[in-house]
């Protein structure tokens, strides 16, 4: 089998599993509403001049370590003393928008299957997906995917990758032999899309639950970055190469905004969409 062939079987493989883990992905997410509407929402979102509680805006720009800290050994301790260990994982991990991560076990550095060299990350030819629909038009068809209808029947598994501290995973990339993944713990990963090592690894301010699109930064930078969005509305660009980061920005100030749709980069500009959870998180207001 060729190696173009192999490459293109990892990412049909990838694409699989990610299919699987979106419903789960879909439970997880905003598991924590209900408990923080319900055990703390009437002090942060009041308008009475005598609750000074931060508004859930703010609290959404604090990790999650940070806030199960402070409703555990902080300020919040007695007032959150009634909620249950698991019901404060819950709300922290709501409010941030990412799996906790006390122990970083996410992180590239703590991993065990680094690659043993990094090659850059080049424009190619070589089958690929790139962004969420592969093109412009989103046709969201392979035209060169290096395999046969008479092959699919028999895919099998080459690999396979864990995610740390993660319960669901989202978004996928194939670049030039690289695959761009995520997981709602918020760490993106470069894996090798032959043999499943990593390149590097990023962690997000939040879930990341964007698809990534890869290109060059400008027409005079010719850097390959990859661009994505995370839940609260920010939008990032990363080295391709070394996953350092080049820029990020918040798109949207409101509270619930957020982005799921997938970046689109044309001649040096990067459109982003962005959604808001304004409609289902709104009914669980008072």
């Amino acid at each position: 089998m060729t190696r173009v062939v192999q490459r293109a079987l990892s990412a049909v493989l990838f694409v699989s599993v990610v299919a699987l883990a979106v419903n789960a992905f879909a439970q997880s997410e905003s598991v924590g509403v209900n408990q923080y509407f319900s055990n703390c929402a009437s002090c942060h979102e009041s308008n009475d001049p005598g609750h000074q509680a931060p508004k859930t805006a703010v609290l959404k720009k604090m990790t999650p370590e940070h806030i199960l800290d402070v409703m555990t050994n902080g300020s919040m301790r007695n007032a959150a003393a009634a909620v249950s260990d698991q019901d404060k994982r819950l709300i922290a991990e709501w409010v941030s928008g990412r799996k906790l991560d006390s122990d970083s076990v996410g992180a590239a550095e703590k991993m065990p299957n680094a690659c043993a060299t990094h090659q850059p990350v080049r424009e190619s030819n070589a089958p690929g997906w790139n962004g969420w629909g592969v093109d412009y038009r989103n046709s969201r068809f392979q035209h060169n995917a290096g395999l046969s209808p008479g092959q699919v029947s028999r895919l099998q598994l080459k690999w396979a990758f864990g995610f740390p501290g993660a319960t669901a995973l989202y978004s996928q990339t194939l670049f030039d032999g690289r695959l761009y993944v995520t997981s709602n713990a918020g760490y993106v990963y470069s894996l090798d899309a032959e043999t499943g090592c990593l390149h590097w690894g990023f962690h997000a301010q939040a879930a990341v639950r964007s698809g990534f699109t890869v290109g060059r930064l400008s027409k005079a930078d010719p850097r390959l970055a990859i661009f994505f969005g995370d839940i609260h509305g920010t939008a990032y660009a990363l080295s391709a190469s070394t996953g350092e980061e080049l820029w990020k920005t918040l798109t949207d100030p409101h509270p619930l905004a957020r982005i799921t749709g997938t970046p689109v980069l044309f001649e040096g500009r990067v459109f982003v969409p962005v959604a808001s959870l304004e409609e289902p998180e709104s009914g669980q207001a008072d």
